[in-house]
């Protein structure tokens, strides 16, 4: 999986220039949460892990791990550091 800074480059957030810095902007959470999912499923598969071994892993169950691979369940922030390091 990619690190978050990689989601500035997806079109998922844009990094706008204010006044005094930057700001991040969400353009579509829907977006954000399906990308992110699709890059959780492709770590795991390339790792051939299991849903219900990764999921073990994290504490969670296995149907919210199929929910957060198809983007249709939101996570903790540490629960996606958890997976990034998985």
């Amino acid at each position: 999986m990619l690190p978050p800074v990689y989601l500035i480059f997806t079109g998922v957030i844009n990094l706008e220039k204010k006044k005094g810095g930057l700001a991040l902007k969400m353009i579509d959470t829907d977006l954000f949460y399906k990308k992110i999912g699709r890059q959780i499923k492709a770590k795991r598969m390339s790792k051939k892990i299991t849903q219900a071994r990764l999921a073990s892993e994290l504490d969670i169950t296995r149907s919210s791990l199929a929910n957060i691979e198809a983007g249709r369940q939101k996570m903790l922030l540490h629960t996606y550091f958890e997976i990034y390091k998985a």
